[in-house]
């Protein structure tokens, strides 16, 4: 069995996991499709490895994904005196490796560059560049390792946007456990049982939680509220053995949040506290603008001027409430086309949201995109402030006054929406979520696709955005019936 860094990555983070992703169980526990944060993250890798090339030219690139193949085209491409390799295959022992960027420096030294999409070092990387490092040491060739991380300072006119740092020596004090890694991983095909693993805060968003502790209960203390330092809790509660929600003892420390979530497990039913409908209708005025945004962030500047990770919104959706009974006017922005969305955007919004009334949002995403567009247009700074002002968030108020157990720690509309309008939910939409919605972007202004594919998708986005901006009036007004309801 050949090793390669994604498996001895995820045992460094976790034995049990990398057990998983080595294992023949892996298939019957993960779903293997593609989903669109994969997608996209493939191919932003992709443009990145491209400009990473652009800027290192000359070089061989070592295609194909059959890696004996492409360890053979390596050993050729090197007895030919080649000096810039991309993506160029080795393999010692147990273990394979992709290089980025492999430079000859001299008659027997190389330099290897991984390219990186943060901006930053991270404790990943030095990893990730330990396993290459390892393979270059098993084989007896010498090689400096370094990173290629993007330079928020770069725009896409700069010659480069990338920032080298020079890190061999923090990737080589990695080395060690990566060997071990290595040998432990190699040891699992023989293993009759599962290596242990202890559960940890981290285990919530796990792809093989199910698989791995099949006997925890639901709702368990991964269920908490982790925000507001309350992991701290988590991790406590689970030190202490402590593994079902609902026998967490009275005098165990939890955050606000968290005690309406133990008070509502127990009562199985929504809570709400004193002060909801206040906090509901006291800063609000009719007539109300529910608001929903979807913008992106790429590392590759795709247009001029623009910087690496800069905010791109490229989609809002708006469902106006005069109330009265009336039914609320939709009206909304996509642009499909190629360059910056940012001027059209924010000009249709400022004529779309008349003057009056509340605009009501869902988190501060709405809010920080409205202060960027200000700061990038003097010539709309005022109106956009204008808006900013009128602005109502309804997260806060959800979080700070209601919980149902069904929410499951999360207080994410496509959490909330079902368990306080029952029948409404996501679930028949094309596309459900944010990092969909930014692919289905990228698709349409990065990549060439049939005419019809581009009517579909386009559909599909409306669709989505229209739903989240009707999800929160709808929200709002369950909040508001419970609220009036409850004696609390």
């Amino acid at each position: 069995m050949r090793l390669f860094k994604k498996t001895i990555l995820a045992f460094l983070e976790c034995p049990r996991l990398g057990y998983f992703e080595s294992s023949a169980e892996r298939s019957l526990t993960r779903d293997e499709s593609e989903d669109a944060a994969r997608r996209l993250h493939l191919a932003q890798g992709r443009l990145l490895g491209e400009r990473a090339r652009r800027e290192f030219p000359g070089g061989i690139l070592i295609e194909g994904k059959n890696f004996d193949a492409a360890l053979r085209a390596t050993r050729r491409a090197i007895a030919s005196g080649s000096r810039i390799l991309y993506e160029a295959a080795f393999a010692h022992d147990s273990v394979g490796a992709r290089l980025d960027l492999f430079l000859r420096e001299g008659r027997d030294r190389w330099r290897l560059w991984e390219v990186k999409s943060g901006t930053e070092t991270r404790e990943e990387y030095l990893r990730d560049l330990a396993v290459q490092l390892h393979v270059m040491d098993g084989l007896g060739m010498r090689a400096r390792g370094g990173l290629l991380l993007v330079d928020r300072e770069a725009t896409y006119e700069s010659p480069t946007i990338f920032r080298s740092v020079d890190c061999d020596a923090d990737a080589r004090e990695r080395i060690p456990a990566v060997r071990e890694a290595a040998r432990e991983l190699a040891r699992f095909p023989r293993l009759a049982e599962r290596p242990p693993a202890a559960l940890g805060r981290t285990c919530r968003d796990c792809a093989y939680r199910d698989a791995c502790w099949p006997d925890l209960p639901s709702p368990s203390v991964l269920d908490f509220y982790q925000g507001e330092n309350g992991w701290r809790n988590v991790e406590r509660l689970l030190r202490e053995g402590i593994m079902d929600l609902s026998a967490v003892p009275p005098t165990a420390s939890l955050t606000r949040i968290q005690k309406r979530q133990v008070d509502a497990t127990r009562a199985r039913c929504l809570v709400v506290e004193r002060g909801a409908r206040s906090a509901l209708t006291r800063a609000v005025r009719r007539p109300l603008h529910f608001l929903d945004f979807e913008a992106a962030r790429f590392p590759v500047p795709l247009f001029t001027g623009q910087h690496p990770y800069d905010l791109i919104p490229f989609q809002w959706s708006c469902h106006i409430d005069r109330g009265a009974g009336a039914s609320p006017e939709h009206r909304d922005f996509l642009w499909t086309a190629g360059g910056d969305p940012s001027r059209a955007f924010a000009e249709s919004l400022l004529r779309e949201t008349e003057k009056e009334g509340s605009v009501v949002v869902y988190s501060i995403f709405e809010q920080e995109t409205i202060r960027t567009l200000a700061e990038r247009f003097p010539d709309l700074r005022a109106p956009l402030e204008n808006l900013h002002t009128r602005i109502f968030d309804l997260l806060p108020v959800l979080r700070r006054h209601f919980y149902h157990p069904d929410f499951r720690g999360s207080f994410s509309i496509k959490s909330v929406l079902p368990v306080l309008v029952p029948g409404r939910s996501y679930d028949s939409l094309e596309i459900g979520d944010g990092l969909e919605a930014v692919w289905a972007y990228y698709r349409l202004t990065c990549e060439a696709i049939p005419e019809e594919e581009r009517s579909r998708l386009a559909a599909s986005l409306l669709a989505y955005c229209e739903q989240d901006s009707l999800a929160l009036r709808d929200v709002y007004h369950a909040l508001l019936r419970c609220s009036a309801r409850s004696t609390t």
